[in-house]
């Protein structure tokens, strides 16, 4: 399925696990869940035969970016 079929059809494109599920409040917050929401913004820019491989480097770059900006490790 590519990224376009997998955003008409579920609305995201789920390349990173949803922390949705069982999140507390209370819990630690965790620089995936930003990057999921953050690349969930990105999505209707990008191409729309962008390569799975290119979109994951570039959610991993941004994982890496979000965990430094909050002080924590990947």
């Amino acid at each position: 399925m590519t990224l376009h079929q997998s955003i008409r059809v579920y609305g995201s494109v789920e390349t990173i696990k949803d922390f949705s599920e069982g999140y507390k409040k209370n819990s630690i917050e965790r620089p995936d869940l930003y990057t999921a929401k953050i690349n969930t913004i990105f999505l209707p820019f990008l191409k729309e035969d962008i390569p799975e491989k290119t979109f994951c480097i570039m959610q991993e770059k941004l994982k890496e970016i979000v965990a430094e900006c909050m002080g924590s490790k990947k």
